[in-house]
């Protein structure tokens, strides 16, 4: 999906989106999430200093890999993914030189290998619910129901799923807690936002999909993390055919790179753009809010 293009993309991308939709508001989905950040909090009660990137790689390839394989982190297949996941991450920046023992050629080798996994992982799948072991009616399980995929493409979509899902999230985390060391301000009302909607709740009880609606300064922090941190800086689009833009002509079979950062840091769009300042999001909101009541 990450490199399709035209009716292959648009067909694979509503594939995309219509199973984040039936999943994200799954309450099994989100007491995965809940117990896997409680999980990884926990392992960091005997540690004087943890190194947080990491720590969110964690989290960000466990909730991932339990979503789309329905694995957890104990089982031993989740740890060779995981191996071959992080030698094909290290391949996709290196020279596309296809020589034995190189990052590239390694990284060719451990996507093979997942692939593998990934087509034996769908296949017990299948064989379990053809014995009427019970439906999971998890994101695989709707997966597999897709008739317009092939077979490659629905391992190429759980394979594009890791990749797309494991570094931004995690940067976006990382992001966060940094910028919000330097914000006490921003720290205290996300604290005291998410402390009302606990203590709303049962010792033990799991937030639900409602629960996650009402952190509004929640959402703004992402938001202003997303812009002042641009963890997508540029994307990849080339012109099918000639495009006015204002002044400017781009020809048809040019390739076009919209950089984010130039639009994010702009001031002339963000007023004091080179700050972190995540309320600028409730006036932002409310303009818009305020259009779709026009």
């Amino acid at each position: 999906m990450l490199v399709a293009v035209g009716d292959t993309h648009k067909r694979l991308r509503n594939v995309a989106i219509s199973l984040v939709s039936i999943t994200k508001s799954k309450p099994e989905f989100l007491n995965d999430i809940e117990r896997i950040a409680v999980q990884i909090l926990n392992s960091w009660k005997d540690k004087q200093q943890v190194m947080f990137c990491e720590e969110a790689r964690k989290f960000s390839f466990n909730v991932i890999i339990k979503q789309v394989l329905g694995l957890t982190s104990e089982e031993p297949e989740t740890g060779k993914i995981l191996e071959d996941f992080l030698a094909f991450m290290r391949g996709l920046v290196s020279i596309p030189l296809y020589i034995p023992g190189t990052p590239y050629a390694r990284a060719v080798q451990a996507r093979s290998r997942i692939s593998s996994r990934v087509k034996a992982i769908i296949e017990e799948r299948r064989s379990r619910n053809g014995r009427s072991c019970g439906v999971r009616n998890d994101f695989l399980e709707i997966l597999l129901s897709v008739d317009t995929l092939s077979e490659d493409e629905k391992v190429s979509f759980v394979l594009d799923s890791l990749l797309g899902g494991y570094e931004t999230t995690s940067l976006l985390m990382a992001m966060v807690v940094h910028l919000l060391g330097q914000s006490p301000a921003a720290s205290e009302q996300l604290k005291l936002e998410h402390e009302q909607i606990r203590s709303s709740k049962e010792r033990d009880e799991f937030l639900n999909w409602e629960d996650y609606k009402k952190m509004g300064f929640t959402q703004n922090v992402i938001n202003e993390a997303l812009r002042y941190g641009n963890i997508v800086k540029f994307v990849h689009r080339k012109a099918l055919k000639d495009v006015k833009f204002r002044d400017h002509l781009i020809p048809s079979g040019w390739k076009v790179l919209p950089v984010f950062t130039a639009v994010h840091l702009d001031s002339s769009v963000h007023a004091d753009a080179l700050q972190f300042h995540p309320w600028r999001w409730e006036v932002i909101n409310s303009i818009n809010l305020k259009i779709l009541d026009v």
